[in-house]
């Protein structure tokens, strides 16, 4: 027999949503390990016993090609607003984090998940024990000195895809006056500055008077040090950029993380300075990148095939223009262009947007990172498991999700127990698509199909939508 399911905001149980929750570790079955001095929590998956998650322990900062620190430091000045005629110093530090465990840690976690009492009654080897992190629904990063008092903190920058990727989390904070001139020998100093990136997760738990458990928010910590002084002088010289005061002559755009775990083949961006009218600048061309397999290997490149962290836009002739209009130079845009290509068995679908965003952050030419696409993600584990009696009779689902006007369909075939297969689907959207609907269409090994429609399900790229009521 199949249930009906009733689409409510109020409830704990997450299917559907921009920011979706992992389909799902079960909290009752969870257990601590230690690989290398380092405590590690790990849990078992409420329906595949073979399938486990950690919850990340330990911060790291990220690398790309030969020891490249993803760390930037940006010093600047702006007048001291208790006296117009001083000048006081500002950072903004840029970095991307690490919480996946490296391979090693994690082929002991493993080891480890395979000595438990529940893998040992299923005599499974840790070859047969599949380990990933949970699903990150967001991330905040608290930055502190040697002592341990804070010196600043800031939530994740948005990545292209769902949730916020674990492997690589990027942030970007600002320090001001003392603090900055503290955070900044601090991150010049071996020892570096602590790390603490406190996460909120999605995991089963049997609520009071419930018959079955049910996704609830849980939260861990990662914590660790970065530092800049433990790379080569050279390496040091290239992550500190300085910014004069009034007429800085480059503009840096920071490109967003991309996660290896929503089926992403590719992305491509081009991006253009944006004149306060909202046409296109001509006072330097657009600039394109791409991240992916086709575009030479992992990381952003530039058309030459260079790893890229940010892209850089000349600015001088910017103030200039600016000032010579009597504009503010920060009514300056970047429109950025976005492809991304999701993988559909042997096609890829390829989604298009663009939207703009800022290009400057107090009053300097430096762009945070910014996705102008919408995520939403389907899992087919909640499917399956909310919509069935006896899941060995199901044996595909057709999952149509909206924005709008626009429309894509995903098929999900089940296993012979009925598991559907595609765990997420993610589709992507322009941002400014509209409100969010799905149908969904249950084939049953005999042939019968039924169907389920959601309409108006999220109005907004934060909102999350659950499902509550699920009766026989």
């Amino acid at each position: 027999m199949l249930r009906t399911i009733a689409a409510s905001a109020l409830s704990l149980f997450t299917l559907f949503s921009p920011y979706p929750a992992q389909a799902y570790p079960n909290s009752a079955e969870q257990y601590s390990l230690t690989v290398k001095d380092v405590p590690w929590t790990v849990l078992q998956d409420n329906r595949d016993p073979l399938r486990w998650y950690y919850l990340p322990a330990a911060a790291s900062l990220s690398e790309i090609g030969k020891r490249q620190p993803v760390l930037a430091v940006l010093k600047y000045q702006v007048p001291d607003p208790a006296n117009k005629q001083t000048l006081i110093n500002n950072t903004l530090v840029l970095l991307t984090l690490n919480l996946a465990p490296e391979k090693a840690v994690q082929e002991e976690l493993a080891k480890g998940v395979a000595g438990l009492k529940p893998m040992l009654e299923r005599k499974a080897a840790a070859k047969d024990i599949s380990l990933e992190s949970v699903r990150l629904n967001e991330a905040k990063l608290v930055l502190s000195g040697a002592g341990g008092q804070p010196l600043a903190e800031a939530a994740a920058i948005e990545a292209i895809g769902p949730g916020v990727p674990a492997a690589e989390i990027s942030f970007y904070l600002k320090t001001e006056g003392e603090t900055a001139e503290m955070a900044e020998k601090l991150l010049m100093d071996t020892g570096g500055v602590k790390v603490a990136v406190d996460y909120a997760y999605t995991a089963g738990a049997l609520k009071p008077g419930a018959a079955r458990p049910g996704p609830t928010i849980f939260r861990g910590q990662a914590s660790g040090s970065v530092s800049l002084g433990a790379y080569p002088k050279e390496v040091q010289d290239k992550s500190v950029v300085i910014f004069p005061y009034g007429n800085s002559q480059t503009a840096f755009f920071q490109l967003p993380a991309v996660p290896d775990s929503a089926g992403i083949k590719e992305v491509r961006y081009t991006i253009n300075i944006m004149e306060p009218d909202g046409k296109e600048s001509r006072l330097a061309p657009a600039q394109s990148t791409m991240w992916g397999a086709k575009a030479g290997g992992t990381g952003w490149r530039d058309p030459r095939g260079n790893l890229r962290q940010t892209l850089l836009f000349p600015a001088l002739a910017l103030y200039e223009r600016a000032k010579a209009a009597g504009k503010d130079p920060s009514a300056y845009k970047l429109r950025v262009k976005g492809e991304v290509g999701v993988s559909r068995g042997t096609m890829m679908d390829l989604t298009k947007a663009e939207g703009d965003t800022d290009m400057f952050t107090d009053g300097i030419p430096f762009g945070p990172a910014y996705s102008p696409f919408r995520v939403v993600s389907v899992y087919g584990d909640f499917l399956a498991f909310l919509t069935q009696d006896s899941a060995s009779n199901l044996a595909a689902a057709q999952v149509s999700v909206s924005c709008g006007k626009l429309k894509e369909t995903l098929i999900l075939q089940a296993d012979k127990d009925g598991k559907l297969k595609m765990n997420p689907g993610t589709v992507f959207f322009p941002k400014a698509c509209g409100s969010v609907g799905m149908e969904v269409g249950y084939i049953e090994k005999g042939g019968k199909r039924n169907k389920k429609v959601f309409s108006g399900l999220a109005q907004g790229r934060d909102l999350a939508v659950y499902l509550e009521d699920y009766t026989d």
